[in-house]
């Protein structure tokens, strides 16, 4: 094994601790977990063909449906769609999935992060939010009638909104959260905080920080451990606030 080079050593090691920590989880042994980052293309390397670490918490808990919240600085952010190209985001951006990650978000919001009523804004997918129909009707076909159906259930959500200005309105305390419609639209405004994420929809408590395992600076003492400890602490508060609101 070669320090800062990937291989199927340490592809199959990662997958290993993945089942190891989720297999203590589940037997309710630790209330938690935070995952350090893995190199995705590690893990073909060893034969598992998964996206990524997420993927893997996933497969091993029997979970089909999941995503990602994002938290830093005074955002929650959640994407419709995450790591494929623009045109598959776009693709994404229909009725079915809207509700759904709109309903996993609500719900953390409420079980994990103990908000009983969350604001949630939601960005358009066009610039600015498609004006109407003119620059685009992916709101008007898909996001818009997902969200009336969001309101029926009792959620509240905002009509889509220019993502620039949602963002800043979000950082000056009008949202909870926000449900982006692709990666970079909700991961730049998050940048500058640096972020952890989330995994919604486990039968677990899972965060990791924000970044992958920069082979660049590693072995040199200057990365900073800084995200990974708001990882770590995340886990700890997302496991005591559910316990309180499941024990009263």
């Amino acid at each position: 094994m070669v320090p800062c080079r990937i291989s199927k050593i340490c592809g199959q090691a990662s997958v290993d601790a993945i089942r190891l920590s989720t297999g203590l989880a589940l037997a309710g042994e630790v209330s938690a977990l935070c995952s350090a980052p893995a190199n995705k293309e590690a893990f073909p390397l060893a034969g598992h063909k998964f996206e990524g670490q997420t993927e893997i918490f996933a497969h091993l808990t029997n979970t089909t449906a999941f995503h990602t919240i994002m938290i830093g600085g005074p955002l929650r952010v959640s994407l419709v769609s995450a790591h494929c190209s623009l045109l598959e985001a776009v693709a994404r951006v229909k009725q079915p999935r809207i509700e759904r990650i709109m309903g996993e978000l609500h719900t953390s919001l409420r079980q994990e992060f103990g908000l009983p009523n969350p604001r949630i804004g939601v960005a358009g997918l066009n610039p600015p939010a498609g004006e109407n129909g003119v620059l685009g009707m992916g709101e008007i076909e898909h996001i818009k009638p997902a969200l009336e159906t969001c309101r029926r259930k009792g959620m509240n959500v905002s009509d889509p909104l220019a993502a620039d200005s949602l963002f800043y309105a979000a950082e000056q305390g009008a949202y909870d959260a926000i449900l982006a419609m692709y990666h970079d639209q909700g991961t730049i405004p998050l940048k500058r905080f640096g972020y952890v994420t989330y995994a919604v929809g486990l039968p677990i408590i899972r965060t990791t920080a924000g970044h992958g395992t920069a082979f660049d600076i590693a072995w040199q003492g200057i990365a900073k451990p800084e995200l990974l400890s708001r990882a770590v602490r995340q886990a700890e508060e997302l496991a005591m606030t559910k316990a309180r609101l499941q024990h009263g």
